[in-house]
């Protein structure tokens, strides 16, 4: 925000590591089981969960997800501190920490629709 405010030429650069940890944390819900709820008429045990089978690839995308998204984000917060791309590597042109925290919000989100609708 200060940036901002002071017109510092470098004031977005730490926006694309803010939305890649912001998709970091919209897969958190994802990982938690979906419950199915129980008729009145089975008794059950008072620490058993049922979660819905379908719920499952949901919750191992999500673990995917995190376990893969962790090391990007942190790649976007090198880039946002004056870290380089190799130039050799595909995409060296185009601004990678942006995309690189686009996508993984874009996944984030589509992983919580799957959920919903799991």
């Amino acid at each position: 925000m200060m940036r901002t405010i002071m017109n510092d030429s470098y004031a977005n650069d730490f926006f694309p590591s803010s939305l890649a940890a912001t998709a970091l944390g919209l897969v958190i819900p994802v990982l938690a089981p979906k419950p199915v709820l129980g008729s009145a008429h089975i008794p059950l045990p008072s620490k058993l969960l049922l979660a819905k089978r379908g719920d499952e690839p949901v919750r191992q995308a999500g673990m995917v997800f995190l376990f893969l998204g962790t090391p990007l984000w942190l790649l976007t917060v090198y880039l946002s501190i004056g870290g380089k791309w190799p130039e050799d590597w595909p995409g060296s042109l185009l601004d990678q920490k942006f995309w690189i925290g686009a996508i993984l919000y874009l996944l984030a989100f589509g992983l919580n629709e799957w959920k919903v609708h799991a």
